[in-house]
């Protein structure tokens, strides 16, 4: 009983935290955000096979910092379409946008065969893996995680002395 007392106070505490730090750091005009992306690329990308995520579209701001990767199976294609089985995986940085071209295609985790024109790569570096996935719901571009979302990932990174949001 005590146990389960002390791990909510923990717990409560730590989302205080986090809200506090949350509301910090947007105050500074940042964002904590999040990018889903369909397995087996969000694992390719933990395993430092796959350096560049190849979109469509472009990042508002560059670099954008302390990105909660967000794996799900499901490719989503219409604007409000979620998964609710996602899982954030790890905590990326993505620092630049540039036109994609043929040579990517092994740090993009494809052959020269998939390659097509016209799309951008998006370099991602400090990658922290999150050794147990957090549960979060995947959405299309970016968008912010909730608050809960928020508090076990920054509680996995601390648990394994890594860089926090």
């Amino acid at each position: 009983m005590h146990t389960r007392i002390l791990v909510e106070i923990t717990q409560s505490s730590l989302i205080h935290q986090v809200i506090e730090r949350r509301a910090e750091y947007t105050s500074k005009g940042n964002n904590v955000l999040a990018l889903s992306i369909v397995s087996p690329w969000g694992d390719k990308i933990v395993d430092r096979t796959k350096q560049l995520e190849i979109r469509s579209w472009r990042p508002d701001e560059l670099p954008m910092l302390n990105v909660a990767l967000v794996q799900n199976n499901i490719r989503l294609n219409t604007p409000s379409q979620e998964d609710p089985a996602g899982q954030v995986i790890a905590v990326i940085d993505i620092n630049n946008c540039r036109p994609w071209v043929k040579e990517d295609c092994a740090r993009s985790g494809c052959d020269e065969a998939t390659f097509e024109p016209g799309w951008l790569a998006w370099e991602i570096s400090n990658i922290r893996k999150l050794t147990k996935p957090v549960k979060a719901v995947a959405k299309r571009k970016f968008y912010e995680l909730s608050v809960e979302e928020i508090a076990e990932v920054v509680q996995q990174l601390q648990s394994q002395n890594l860089n926090v949001i």
